[in-house]
This record gives C-alpha cells, structure tokens and sequence, in this order.
C-alpha cells in the first residue's frame, strides 16, 4: 500500500470511536465513496478489514456461518452467477444464487426490533442516510448491515427476469427493498418487470414513488425516461417526446434518440423537433414534475453540511457535483469551486 492510500486508510481509522453503530456508517460511507478510486481495491479492502474489527463476536458468527456454504464462498457463488450470466445462462445462475438468497433471508428475518420494524440497513453512503431518515423516518437509529443484501438480492432478481421469471423477480426487488428503501434503481427494475407483465398501471406507480429518491442528475434522468417509456406504451406520443427530451437537461443517453425514432418508424409520430417550450408546456398540462424533488435537494444539501463538519471534503465535492447538476445554482457551483481547491 503506497503513502496515499495509508494516509487515506489512517483517515478513516481516525474516525473511528469504539461505538459499531457509529463507526460502522462511518466505515461504509467510506467504501462508497472511495470504490472508484485508483487505488480502491486496497482502500475497500482495507475498510473490510476495520470493519470486521469492530463488529460484534455474534454478528461476526452469522456472517461466516453464510458467507461459506460447504466448499464455495459467498463471493465465489456471486462469481459463478455472474459467469453464468456472461454466457447467457440465466436460469443456471438463478439455480447458483437462490440457494445463497434463501440463506440470506433466513438471517435477515432476525435483524428487525420488537416491534418488527428494520433497524439494519444495507445503504451505500451519506446521502442514503440521510434521505432514509428525512424521507421513511425510521424509528430506530440506522445500524449498517453487514451483509451484501441489495447486491445478492439484485443480481438473483437481474437473472430472473432475464430468465423471464418477472413475479419471482419483483419479489427478490421488494427484499432487497427491506435493506435500502431509498435505492431509486430497485424501483425502477421493480416497475420494469411489471411492464413486462402488462401490467402498465403497477410500472408506473413504483416509478412515481423512485421520484422523491433521485438525489443525482443520472436516476432522474432515468426517472424520466421511465415515465417516457410508460407514455409510449399508452400512445401518449406528445407526453413521451416530453419526458424524453426533458431527460436530456440531467443527462445525455442514445435511449432518447432510440426512443424518438422508434416513434417516427413505428407509429408515424417525429415529434424529435420538439422546442422546449412545448416540452416544458406539456409536461405541465400532464402535471408532470418538473426537475428535482426538493427532499433530494435538501438531502444533499444536508450530506454536504455533514461531510464538511467531518472534515470529509471528498465526500462534499461530490454531493455538491451532484446538487449543481441538478439545479445550476451559481451559489453551489463556488461551493463547488472552493471544495476543489481544498
């Protein structure tokens, strides 16, 4: 490990204060945010190692009790599914990952209060953090999970429903849902599934609900488009065109042009030309958002807040990217501007 990656590594175990409930977010806050790094494999792995050590002796015996299933490992079984899957052998890495999701739920069942309410959460940083408890405002104080839910859960529900296996699919999602309800991407898979049951009314009420949960340019982008393919599927050519085209103020994707020439071939409709203004007009006739919900802007604002009074200035820049991405705000861009300077 280079001097870099020590100095990051001794940051984090400088935060630490001997309470798991706390250093354990600290920790996971940490691996999510450093995941993309050059050096993140060290840095996760190193996180890994801090957080085993603080871990309570009966957590740490549930998690080698599942993490080893005779012979072959949770992550070796996540491998062969994901082998299976490059082949294209959905149904074969459903028949490798189900057996480890059963035991996994089996586990899970244990980790709610008395009064049956999560107090463990699989969740990836700040920001998730802090919608979780402005948005669902849980009774409990959050604790992280110690276990890849989201991801095992996630990954069984991709290789059903490439296996076509949508009911078993959305049930997997609505588990995995449990450990991180603020994830807008498991709702976005959820009504996915139901649009392919034909079950148009369903898709679109779970993307209604992903809404409030966009805290980045890049899900509400999705947001959008998901609510295009939904007005595609009822006709409503002028209202997909609209979804379509606004979703390209938060990001740029070649599914908008796909999308907009599937409408000009198929149905005759070249609505490509569409000005911004009849856009805009029509997503208010619609009574379609417009940008942001301000429970996401307000999250950030409040992650930044939080990872500046923790010195966590990596933390900051990238909520900060994040809410001037959203809003153009002159005023977040110098915040932004002056966090890139420190």
């Amino acid at each position: 490990m280079d001097n870099g990656c020590e100095e990051i590594v001794q940051s984090i175990r400088d935060m630490l204060t001997g309470n798991f409930d706390v250093d354990g977010r600290t920790i996971m806050t940490a691996m999510g945010r450093y995941q993309d790094h050059e050096r993140g494999e060290e840095i996760v792995r190193a996180c890994g190692e801090m957080l085993f050590d603080v871990v309570p002796q009966e957590l740490k015996d549930q998690v080698e009790l599942l993490m080893v299933q005779g012979e072959e490992s949770g992550p070796q079984v996540l491998e062969r599914a994901q082998a299976c899957l490059a082949k294209g052998d959905a149904e074969g890495a459903v028949d490798v990952l189900l057996p480890l999701c059963d035991r996994l739920f089996e586990v899970g069942a244990g980790a709610a209060s008395d009064d049956g309410q999560p107090c463990y959460f699989d969740l990836e940083n700040i920001v998730e953090q802090v919608l979780l408890v402005d948005t669902m405002k849980p009774e409990q104080p959050l604790k992280p999970a110690l276990l890849p839910f989201v991801r095992v859960y996630s990954l069984l529900a991709y290789a059903l429903h490439e296996a076509g296996r949508y009911e078993d699919a959305v049930m997997w999602l609505q588990r995995a849902l449990v450990w991180n309800p603020v994830q807008p991407h498991l709702y976005f898979e959820i009504a996915e599934a139901f649009k392919r049951m034909d079950q148009l009314d369903q898709a679109e009420a779970w993307i209604d609900r992903a809404y409030v949960l966009c805290a980045g340019p890049a899900a509400l982008a999705r947001w959008y488009r998901a609510k295009g393919f939904c007005a595609v599927e009822r006709k409503e050519f002028e209202l997909a065109a609209a979804e379509f085209l606004f979703s390209t103020a938060f990001e740029q994707s070649p599914v908008v042009g796909s999308e907009l020439e599937y409408m000009k071939a198929t149905f005759d409709r070249d609505l490509s030309d569409m000005d911004p203004a009849t856009v805009v007009e029509t997503l208010k006739e619609r009574n379609v958002p417009m940008g942001p919900n301000e429970a996401a802007l307000q999250a950030l604002a409040t992650s930044i807040q939080i990872a500046r009074a923790n010195d966590d200035v990596p933390t900051a820049r990238e909520c900060a990217l994040r809410l001037y991405a959203l809003t153009g705000d002159e005023t977040v861009k110098t915040l932004l501007e002056s966090l890139s300077e420190e």
